[in-house]
């Protein structure tokens, strides 16, 4: 690789060689010479191929031995230089889910992509440099899992090794290697480690490489993220070595196993009469087909759902698909040559996993769900009485035609969390626990915000925060500290990041934590207790895909035995709240295209980025303004079209928060994919579609 290692002739005289040769062919001085120069230069390019060949033979030998199995990795200018370390360390950071950037599925040292061994390394380095300064006087321990991405297990093995270099305990996955991401929160919160850390870039492709580290209460960094940004610059000078343990040092173990504690937590969420439903509806002919993309959560779910009492397999209520474990999640998601990642909430993906197939031949009221890879993502494929198709698609939901007495209906994720929040606010209803607690719903701004209306409606409170489950982890941290500082005495009070003021009440709780892209997470009226008592936590800090599952598993379970569907169930709930949000749009702008070769990708990604920059600048600009004015300078941009009359215009922690009369829309970079996502809700689906468009085409 140019800049990495030297050329060298090894002391071969070309020159010489040429000249003997020459003197037995030709006596013309000037042909000779001609022919001498020529010959020169073809054996300078051989040599030159011959040792560049070997040196980057060479540096694929050095890698493979010394990266992974090797105990030390020193930073060489030659190595700072050829790997474009200094650079990939001034633009590193940690965004809305950790540190996500191209991996190549064929090869973990490629310096060519910014996910690779060598940055992996420095990224461990910093990590645990980070946790030795904020914890000098403790026993570090941490765990490390992830799902099927190509190179896990060794990365997982790998950044272990330099963990346990630095004196931490590494705790790995037991019997079964990939961990789901919630899987890793809760066992990092219930076992007290100091911290831990997943190798999963979620629903992206598998040519995406992910790290999403967390803190001690399992919640994704938030305090601790710049601190590591800040050590990676640091760490990025000649002469800096990164010590690696042995493979078999005994601070690494594989004694990590929570799915007994776990199922007993989901106990508390999911009524015990719920999870009774799932046998019932299976000995009348229900049946629901899980989607395990890539296998991880298939390893996983199993003994948890057979803890629960609900039986998988042939003879159970719950039958999987794609749960093999499977790199290449199975080729799901490649559609027509295109890459589209593997989130659920994609019609390439809940369009093409088989559904329709799994749902001829089943009782209508059965359904097919579907988890991402690291299972915190989730959504489901069902059937309804051809009778309701008018009904369901006026109340916003996708349908297909599917038999003469049948059609498919397609949920998206807003919609499940929809029914989810009624269905729970029912339960406690009947039991004396929602007038013993105050409950409170939280969402993303751009999630739907019938999700908000039900939870009004229902005398329940609403919070919004910023897109990311780890501002969610964020909001229950402080609700935790002020109960403890507090007893239950007097109010606990929250700011949202628009700066409005919320009264949650003396002994808040939480029915769920949701956000459109597909994550959720609920919590109990009692709080989780870790292994030793020292700690205990209002709800799991991260998106659980195995909450949701578990409690839609019941719900869906429950209307089969009433002989009703999900369709009708949610037509059912928009008409009893009157719900105004009922159509959703998100647009997706693609920056630019992520799997490019490395200096096509450099390109792009810089036309991308400061395209989203404009975009993302202009629209804050208008912040601040009067409606009127932003108004003036929204229809400036947009030709002979004329927008609705503005009512509000707010920041809304990574986009802006437009609310017109009758609708709402925002705008907002992704933190985990080069894409802008335009947003829209509304009663009127012609309409907003027409406008959302409109504003994808401004010219900004």
């Amino acid at each position: 690789m140019p800049g990495v290692y030297s050329i060298a002739f090894k002391g071969v005289e070309p020159v010489k060689y040429i000249d003997s040769y020459m003197l037995l062919l030709y006596d013309n001085k000037d042909l000779k010479n001609l022919f001498r120069k020529i010959c020169f230069i073809v054996i300078c390019i051989v040599i030159m191929y011959v040792n560049l060949s070997l040196e980057l033979s060479g540096r694929e030998e050095f890698l493979m031995e010394n990266l992974f199995e090797k105990d030390e990795i020193i930073l060489t200018e030659d190595l700072i230089t050829g790997e474009g370390l200094v650079e990939w360390a001034n633009s590193f950071a940690l965004g809305t889910a950790g540190y996500r950037a191209q991996l190549d599925p064929s090869d973990p040292f490629n310096s060519s992509v910014a996910f690779n061994a060598v940055k992996l390394a420095i990224i461990a380095e910093a990590k645990a440099s980070v946790y030795d300064e904020l914890y000098r006087q403790r026993q570090i321990e941490n765990h490390v899992g992830g799902e099927v991405r190509p190179h896990t297990q060794e990365f997982i093995r790998f950044v272990s090794r330099i963990y346990a270099a630095h004196g931490h305990r590494v705790h790995l996955r037991k019997s079964i290697k990939t961990t789901p991401i919630w899987y890793s929160s809760f066992g990092v919160f219930y076992n007290e480690y100091t911290d831990g850390e997943n190798f999963t870039a979620s629903h992206s492709p598998n040519f995406k490489g992910g790290w999403k580290p967390m803190d001690e209460d399992g919640k994704q960094l938030i305090k601790e993220a710049k601190l590591i940004e800040d050590k990676v610059r640091e760490i990025i000078r000649a002469g800096y070595v990164i010590k690696l343990a042995p493979n078999n040092s005994p601070l690494i173990t594989e004694d990590f196993d929570v799915t007994e504690v776990y199922s007993e937590y989901l106990k508390t969420i999911v009524s015990k009469e719920t999870l009774e439903f799932v046998e019932k509806a299976k000995n009348k002919g229900f049946v629901a087909y899980a989607c395990a993309i890539g296998g991880s959560m298939g390893q996983t779910s199993k003994p948890v759902f057979n803890y629960l009492g609900i039986i998988t397999g042939n003879e159970g209520a719950v039958k999987y698909i794609y749960d093999d474990e499977d790199s290449n999640y199975h080729g799901i998601g490649i559609v027509d040559g295109e890459n589209y990642g593997v989130d659920p909430g994609k019609w390439q993906i809940y369009k093409n996993i088989g559904a329709q197939k799994l749902l001829k031949d089943v009782p209508y009221g059965s359904f097919v769900f579907i988890w991402d890879p690291d299972g915190d993502r989730y959504n489901i494929v069902t059937t309804a009485p051809a009778t309701v198709k008018e009904e369901a698609q006026s109340a916003g939901l996708e349908t297909d035609d599917y038999t003469e007495d049948r059609i498919l209906v397609y949920f998206k994720p807003n919609q499940i969390y929809f029914m989810l929040t009624a269905f729970r606010i029912e339960e406690l209803k009947s039991t004396d626990l929602l007038d013993k607690y105050d409950w409170t719903v939280m969402e993303t701004y751009p999630t739907s915000r019938s999700i908000g209306e039900v939870a009004v409606k229902c005398g329940q409170k609403l919070v919004q925060v910023p897109v990311g489950f780890k501002y969610f982890g964020d909001m229950v941290e402080n609700l935790e500290h002020q109960l403890q500082e507090k007893g239950g005495k007097s109010d606990v009070l929250v700011k949202t990041v628009t700066g409005e003021e919320i009264n949650l009440g003396k002994n808040p709780r939480v029915i769920i934590m949701a956000e459109e892209s597909g994550g959720a997470a609920m919590g109990g009226p009692d709080y989780i207790i870790s292994k030793n008592g020292k700690k205990k936590s209002l709800a799991i800090k991260e998106k659980d895909g195995m909450q949701v599952a578990t409690v839609i598993l019941g719900l869906a379970a429950k209307l089969y035995l009433e002989g009703t569907s999900f369709a009708e169930f949610y037509t059912h709930l928009i008409e009893k709240y009157d719900i105004t949000c009922r159509f959703y749009d998100r647009m997706d702008v693609t920056l630019y295209n992520e799997n490019l070769p490395p200096e096509e990708l450099k390109a792009a990604k810089a036309a991308g980025l400061l395209k989203r920059d404009r975009v993302v600048a202009f629209f804050k600009s208008l912040v601040g303004k009067s409606p009127s004015e932003a108004g003036e300078l929204l229809n400036s941009k947009a030709g002979n079209f004329t927008f609705p009359k503005i009512v509000k215009i707010q920041w809304a922690g990574d986009g802006t928060l437009i609310d017109f009369e009758d609708f709402w829309w925002e705008v907002r970079a992704s933190g985990t994919d080069a894409v802008l996502r335009y947003y829209i809700e509304g009663r009127d689906k012609k309409k907003l579609l027409e406008i959302n468009n409109k504003f994808r085409e401004l010219d900004i």
